[in-house]
């Protein structure tokens, strides 16, 4: 067994390394207090000779049945990383995302949470986006029903943290789409919430986006409800001119149809000036980018929602949709 108390004057990690690549259980637990301790003063040196072998005994620890030894090592780890400038750090990276992301199918909350904790830090060490990448192709397809959770749950604190601009959200959409459907009940639940957390974040193109994609007609539904509560409720992040591409009008060259969103702060009184009726609108052909952007959220929202209308001189219509009027005037 190593001799532990031969590291408590130690100067560097070295003297850490037999107690850190040790496979008793004892030694582990007992190097841990103190290798914590010097790790947390910044006057203390972080040189090592063989620091890849270190690190790499730092993810046998994680990666221990242990669960005690596994939430030791990532707790040194996060230290380290604390400790190491991003150059350093970048080589032992891959390796490092590959074991922590593993933990996150944990049975313990406890260690899924000190998981999703070093995730967040290496994001702030390197980018969200740069995280993301490594590990979109092994979480939200992964055999694990608490690998694909957690990493949803992990999507909704990097939301929360760093905002929707700093990650690919196009790219995670789709994939979470499939989990509305998953055979596991918690994921399939973590996926409808997850969604609901991107629209908070990023507004109507949510909406057009998942009408595109293999979801049940009552799940999208469930999920439609959910995003007007959200909107309801005052809880968007989104501004509102976010959620439908600013206030600039949209021009359809094949039908000039000319579509501008107006805040309306209390639509009943212009309910009252215009007359209720209900109507559906069926748009012109779309290029492209109007139909990823503009299509879903008029020609689905109309469909779905109910709505106000009025023929005004000019062709003009007015339609209430979801806190806005839109007016939509056809020019000859």
């Amino acid at each position: 067994m190593a001799n532990t108390s031969s590291i408590i004057e130690n100067k560097n990690l070295d003297q850490f390394y037999p107690n850190v690549l040790s496979k008793e259980p004892t030694v582990r637990l007992e190097c841990f207090s103190i290798l914590e301790n010097y790790l947390s003063d910044i006057n203390n040196s972080i040189d090592c000779e063989d620091l890849t072998g270190f690190i790499n005994g730092l993810l046998q620890w994680i990666g221990c049945s242990n669960y005690r030894i596994s939430y030791n090592g990532l707790r040194i780890v996060e230290l380290l990383i604390e400790r190491l400038d991003k150059n350093e750090f970048e080589q032992y990276l891959d390796n490092v995302l590959l074991v922590i992301i593993d933990r996150l199918g944990d049975g313990k909350d406890q260690i899924r949470d000190a998981a999703s904790r070093l995730l967040l830090k290496l994001m702030k060490k390197f980018t969200p986006q740069r995280i993301w990448d490594f590990i979109q192709p092994l979480s939200f397809e992964n055999k694990q029903f608490r690998i694909k959770e957690e990493s949803q749950r992990l999507l909704i604190q990097t939301l929360n943290e760093f905002g929707a601009s700093t990650i690919q959200l196009n790219k995670l959409v789709p994939l979470i789409c499939k989990l509305v459907s998953d055979s596991n009940g918690t994921v399939r639940q973590q996926a409808i919430d997850t969604l609901v957390e991107i629209y908070r974040h990023v507004g109507e193109k949510v909406r057009g986006d998942i009408a595109k994609r293999d979801i049940p007609e009552a799940k999208l539904k469930q999920l439609y409800d959910k995003f007007d509560d959200v909107v309801a409720s005052g809880r968007m992040i989104a501004k509102t001119s976010d959620s439908t591409d600013g206030n600039t009008s949209s021009s359809l060259a094949n039908d000039k149809l000319i579509v501008t969103p107006y805040i309306i702060m209390d639509p009943s009184l212009l309910e009252q000036f215009l007359g209720p009726s209900s109507t559906q609108f069926q748009l012109p052909p779309l290029n492209e980018d109007e139909n990823d952007e503009l299509h879903p959220l008029l020609n689905g929202g109309f469909q779905r929602l109910s709505h106000t209308r009025k023929s005004l001189p000019g062709k003009t219509n007015f339609v209430f949709m979801q806190g806005l009027t839109y007016v939509l005037t056809h020019i000859y």
